[in-house]
């Protein structure tokens, strides 16, 4: 599996920050570590960033087949969102459906849950 960085995505090398903060530093290494290797918490911020979001959604899943609950329901509050206006490959929707099968977000807020389980059924994807 290819494991590109946002960086050599985007073809463009961002030089060394000029303004050293805390924020700054953090976006230029997300931009630099390959996505499977982005701890939750980066994949968050680099999504919210609308960094090549299609890309970071099999890294998204990832993190949840490892951890359903990792970063509480951040990341499939995520992948949902992408989900609501953008077409997922069936392999991506394979991987969620299993998730979902699993059981790992039955303790999730009843509305998040909601979600989940609309996403979920045949007939609001096409099929």
């Amino acid at each position: 599996m290819e494991n590109p960085t946002i960086e050599k995505l985007s073809g463009k090398r961002w030089d060394d920050p000029l303004y050293p903060s805390e924020e700054v530093c953090a976006m230029h290494q997300i931009r630099k570590t390959p996505i499977f290797d982005l701890s939750p918490e980066q994949l968050i911020r680099a999504y919210d960033q609308d960094w090549y979001r299609s890309a970071l959604i099999p890294a998204i899943l990832s993190a949840l087949e490892t951890n359903p609950r990792v970063k509480g329901d951040a990341l499939v509050t995520k992948f949902l969102e992408y989900c609501e206006s953008n077409q997922i490959d069936d392999v991506c929707e394979e991987r969620f459906d299993s998730i979902v099968s699993s059981g790992a977000f039955e303790e999730l807020d009843e509305l998040d849950y909601l979600q989940i389980l609309l996403f979920n059924r045949d007939d609001r994807r096409g099929g």
